[in-house]
């Protein structure tokens, strides 16, 4: 004769065993915030968090989520109107407002000449497609004068290829893992990292896997045309247009072919360019990465880095500033 079932026991083993599950996750997230005290880097990240919060604040006053002040669209008289339009590097990722290399530009121009504006359009994550679209849409009512676009190697996204990047990955574990976000915050996200890790690879790794694939001939052709767009838009805006191309901070081979790549197509669309990948690796030949990065936890480019572009820029639009009759104040 069979014996009957003992509920209370097996009740009360599964109640231990929950127990124990979530004393052992309350013992991991302890740890994981002592190691989090105890990293060397975390002083940066509270600064960089800091920077971000106050970009962002700064982003919400103005109506297309730029860090700038606001801008009028109608012209003032007289006044010569420069937008240089990108993405994270225009946004200022990493940096303080007077340290993004667009308003050390405006800073740069304005100390030397009276009646002159630049304005600053830049978000994280824009592509040229992306800043084509806001130029189409919204840009075209600020009756600029001269745009320059600082392009960046991961600029040629025609939306062809989708990815994952960051933010995605934090958005994937929210949706996912939401419900042990609350209790567990440090053991939560380790553990959704581990799981994107394993199914896409690292955050490095798929981004190499992604820039391949937008420097792929399909991709290419297709940017191809959005830069002979790009030009027509300015053409019938009256705008004059110069493309910048802005390394990173790391100078590295990968950027330099990336340039190598673009050169000859944007002379194909008829877009002037400046790039400035020979000029910064003569300069800072040498620097260690570190002293290049905006900080110790931020690889975007840095003040050096950012003060160097709005030097050669500025230099570059001295004869375009004295052909419109700009002088000095």
């Amino acid at each position: 004769m069979s014996r009957p079932l003992n509920w209370r026991r097996y009740l009360v083993n599964g109640l231990l065993g929950v127990v124990s599950l979530l004393v052992a996750l309350w013992l991991g997230e302890q740890w994981l915030a002592l190691r989090q005290a105890m990293d060397p880097t975390t002083e940066h990240r509270e600064m960089d968090r800091k920077l971000r919060l106050r970009s962002h604040r700064l982003a919400k006053q103005h109506p297309h989520g730029f860090t700038d002040v606001v801008r009028s669209k109608d012209k003032p008289e007289g006044v010569y109107r420069i937008a240089v339009l990108g993405d994270s590097f225009i946004w200022g990722s990493g940096l303080p407002y007077e340290q993004v290399w667009s308003h050390r530009l405006e800073a740069l121009l304005t100390a030397r000449h009276s009646q002159i504006e630049v304005m600053s359009w830049g978000r994280n994550g824009w592509s040229t497609l992306d800043e084509l679209v806001f130029l189409k849409e919204h840009g075209r009512h600020y009756e600029v004068d001269l745009l320059v676009v600082g392009l960046v190697e991961n600029d040629p996204d025609a939306g062809l290829v989708p990815r994952i990047n960051a933010d995605g990955r934090k958005l994937w574990i929210e949706q996912n893992l939401g419900f042990a976000l609350r209790w567990y915050p440090r053991f939560t996200r380790l553990v959704g990292e581990r799981l994107l890790d394993a199914q896409l690879g690292t955050i490095h790794e798929e981004y190499r896997h992604w820039l391949g694939a937008i420097y792929a001939p399909e991709n290419l052709e297709v940017y191809g045309q959005i830069l002979k767009d790009l030009r027509v838009t300015t053409e019938t805006l009256g705008m004059e247009l110069l493309v910048v191309m802005t390394p990173g901070s790391r100078l590295g081979e990968r950027t330099e072919r990336a340039f190598e790549t673009l050169t000859p197509m944007m002379a194909d669309a008829g877009i002037e360019t400046l790039n400035l990948f020979p000029g910064a690796r003569d300069r800072f030949r040498g620097y260690p990465t570190e002293q290049l990065r905006a900080n110790p936890v931020n690889g975007h480019p840095g003040p050096l880095m950012t003060e160097f572009f709005a030097e050669q820029v500025a230099q570059r639009l001295e004869e375009t500033l004295r052909d419109h009759g700009e002088h000095s104040p």
